[in-house]
């Protein structure tokens, strides 16, 4: 149930950034994941904590990477190949 509510908010948000381009759409060749060290999430505006694995997916477009809990790359991922 909580995972339902959790998907249920974080998708639409999810979306919207995917299509505005606030999140990479491409499928990325080399992804990092690590320990959170601070800052927010990318996908959900959330901060990154040290107890939670995020990961660093590159944004070619902004020449940098877009860093985003595991979570949120699970979501990510299934909604710009569209399994929805």
């Amino acid at each position: 149930m909580r995972r339902w509510r959790y998907e249920r908010t974080r998708v639409p948000y999810l979306r919207w950034k995917l299509c505005t381009g606030r999140l990479p759409y491409a499928n990325a060749a080399m992804i990092y994941g690590a320990p959170g060290s601070g800052g927010w999430c990318d996908a959900c505006d959330q901060l990154l904590e040290p107890t939670q694995l995020v990961m660093s997916i590159p944004w070619p477009s902004e020449k940098t990477f877009a860093h985003i809990h595991a979570d949120c790359f699970m979501l990510w991922e299934r909604e710009r190949r569209g399994q929805h």
